[in-house]
């Protein structure tokens, strides 16, 4: 028989009035919030194939989950007065759903502080189907199945007798397994205390390591460049080390001391009986104030996502207009004079790059028919790629860059390649192909602008034509920028360098400064500190980005590839090597030629998509994402992939092949 007992409601500072508009405001607002980020870690495969992401997406799912069963119930209750309908299974559920979620947040995040360690330090122990089952997804499963299991045992089939309360919020919270002290120590100590420790300690961890390491490389820490990870790093462990490890330890100092307490409070009020409701007024609302403390948390966390998302536009009044101020501080570069003596026309270069090739493959270019003759490719193919991608650059070698068929149609292909903060060699992958260019940078994001120049000076040391009988002989010679998650067509590409070749209309000048792709126009710097492409004013003071031609796939002349390393010399350097690129376009006015159906860089890789067949929801998304036109029936160049054994399966099935993928070098 379940029994009933009025509680004294703690006393209330907040009346409920305002208590249910506070919750119906912020429930709109973060549900719209947790609604929008979902779809677009869901929808973007990039996105939801990320180990990063996975941790995020289930706390987004559990956390949507929270807001639409167990705020809608608070909702109720603030607006009525009472929990309605007063029903013994309501506020079993209402009470599962409240500590389950809530704690599942709390495992869920100490496992991604944990997580985030893996996929930083120790990649490597996440490079097979096997090891990521293991180490990434299982804990994910384990931790959340075993809080679903003991609030679904200690809640729904408490070995004891719950007392409701309908006047009180979530019933009274009368949890009354809480009187069994093993089951509460065990819930306060490993389910709460332990996975907040977890966060504190491995989030501050996390930094101090980053510091660690670069100091090991021998590296000068920016801490501008490292304001964003600190600030979130330290935000996240001051908030659960200040306000909840706190409530955490007085509760469970009370539950290990719990009899002393009631035996002497017993004693002082004996003769006049009040030792419960004593007892109850130092203790009873710590479980009520809790859980409403554990609410505003969660709508916290989900308002600074939300923050992370849009941001706070104060920057707006502090940024200069780019079109009326950008070009009296730029460097204006007349194409037209700087084929020869550029120093006379520019003066002495301000921005030459101190780093060197540590593999040049310098007769990778060209080759000789005589001592007297080199011959350059008419097409070259430089894949952009990171030290680690060893799986990509072989598929990409078993498929669309298969080395005998590309030098008979006078192509060549080259992978650019940084460095690791382990100097790890692929001098065997180097001997053994023969495509690997390597320069002396840590492969990393924000250094892809030192890796574009890097490329250009190669081209222009080892890739053009140094005869003065010819000087227009690299007009009709093309290289070709690509990522190494990238399918090419390498016959629509021959195609179109065909038609451009043809061409009789284009002039000189037109074949000099020649480069195409997808055309990005009135794309603006993202000041919000938290934002993956964060700009400052100091490095970037004007309110819009020049047009740009995406680097991840894209071809120019090789003649304007070297204007554009001369160019570079000139130009101050910019985290990102598209913007960058913009840049330069725009110093050297150079026309850049919109071409987003052939070159899209928004393209997935897919059966649909290789055969040209889309469906209604594919076609809505390229209208939004990319701006092609959908009913086209041009077939694209660039077509992106993910994963070394997803682009060999489209290549079997396209030329009916059955190659299968080798780790071997």
């Amino acid at each position: 028989m379940i029994q009933y007992k009025v509680l004294q409601e703690p006393d209330v500072l907040i009346p409920h009035p305002i208590r249910f508009w506070i919750f119906l405001i912020s429930l709109i607002t973060t549900l719209a919030c947790s609604i929008f980020v979902l779809y677009h870690l869901l929808i973007d495969r990039t996105l939801r194939n990320a180990l990063n992401n996975h941790a995020i997406i289930v706390l987004l799912f559990n956390n949507l989950m929270y807001q639409l069963i167990d705020i809608p119930l608070s909702l109720s209750f603030y607006h009525l007065g009472n929990v309605w309908p007063a029903s013994p299974i309501l506020c079993l559920f209402w009470m599962f759903i409240d500590e389950t979620f809530l704690s599942l947040s709390l495992i869920l995040v100490a496992g991604a502080s944990i997580q985030r360690h893996i996929l930083i330090f120790h990649k490597r122990w996440l490079s097979t189907d096997k090891k990521r089952f293991f180490i990434h997804y299982l804990p994910i499963v384990i931790l959340s199945f075993y809080i679903i299991v003991f609030h679904f045992i200690t809640i729904l089939f408490p070995p004891c007798q719950n007392i409701f309360n309908y006047q009180l919020s979530v019933c009274g919270y009368p949890l009354c397994y809480y009187d069994i002290r093993l089951v509460l120590i065990w819930d306060i100590a490993i389910n709460k205390i332990l996975p907040t420790l977890t966060i504190v300690v491995f989030s501050i961890a996390l930094l101090v390591r980053v510091l660690l390491q670069r100091r090991r490389m021998h590296q000068y820490v920016q801490w501008r460049k490292h304001r964003k990870m600190t600030i979130q790093l330290l935000a996240i462990a001051m908030l659960y080390f200040f306000l909840y490890i706190p409530l955490m330890i007085i509760e469970l100092i009370q539950s290990c001391f719990e009899n002393k307490m009631s035996r002497s409070i017993k004693l002082i009020n004996r003769s006049h009986n009040i030792e419960n409701d004593r007892f109850n007024k130092l203790f009873g609302g710590n479980r009520y104030y809790l859980s409403l403390y554990m609410k505003c948390i969660v709508c916290i966390l989900i308002l600074y996502y939300l923050n992370i998302l849009f941001g706070f536009n104060s920057y707006m009044w502090y940024e200069k207009s780019f079109e009326d101020e950008y070009y009296l501080n730029m460097k204006q570069i007349d194409v037209t004079k700087i084929e020869e003596n550029v120093e006379d026309v520019l003066g002495l270069p301000n921005n030459i790059l101190a780093n060197k090739f540590l593999i040049n493959n310098e007769y990778l270019c060209g080759r000789s028919l005589s001592p007297e003759t080199i011959i350059h490719p008419h097409l070259l193919i430089l894949i952009k790629s990171n030290l680690e991608n060893f799986q990509k650059r072989q598929a990409i070698r078993m498929t669309w860059a298969i080395k005998h068929q590309l030098t008979n149609k006078n192509i060549q292909v080259a992978f650019v390649l940084g460095t690791d903060a382990r100097k790890t060699s692929v001098e065997d992958e180097s001997n053994k192909y023969g495509d690997i260019i390597q320069i002396d940078r840590i492969d990393y994001y924000y250094y892809s602008t030192y890796k574009m120049i890097m490329m250009l000076h190669w081209i222009s040391d080892y890739c053009t034509s140094k005869s003065r009988r010819s000087p227009h002989i690299d007009l009709r010679k093309y290289v070709f920028f690509v990522n190494d998650d990238y399918y090419v067509d390498i016959d629509q590409l021959l195609i179109y360098i065909y038609n451009i070749d043809e061409d009789k209309e284009m002039t000189t000048y037109e074949r000099r400064t020649f480069i195409t792709g997808e055309l990005i126009e009135k794309s603006y710097p993202q000041r919000f500190i938290n934002d993956r492409w964060h700009v400052s004013l100091s490095d970037y003071p004007y309110d819009i980005y020049p047009p740009y031609i995406s680097t991840e796939c894209f071809l120019m002349t090789r003649y304007n590839a070297r204007l554009y390393y001369i160019a570079s010399k000139y130009a101050r350097l910019f985290y990102f090597d598209h913007i960058y690129m913009g840049l330069l376009s725009y110093s050297m006015s150079t026309n850049l030629i919109k071409n987003n159906q052939l070159f899209s860089t928004s393209s997935s890789l897919s059966n649909n998509f290789v055969n040209n067949e889309y469906g209604f929801l594919s076609k809505w998304k390229l209208f939004f994402n990319s701006n092609n036109n959908i009913n086209s029936t041009l077939k694209p160049i660039c077509i992106r992939g993910h994963r070394a054994q997803n682009l060999i399966d489209i290549w079997n099935n396209i030329h009916q092949t059955n190659i299968s993928f080798s780790f071997e070098l």
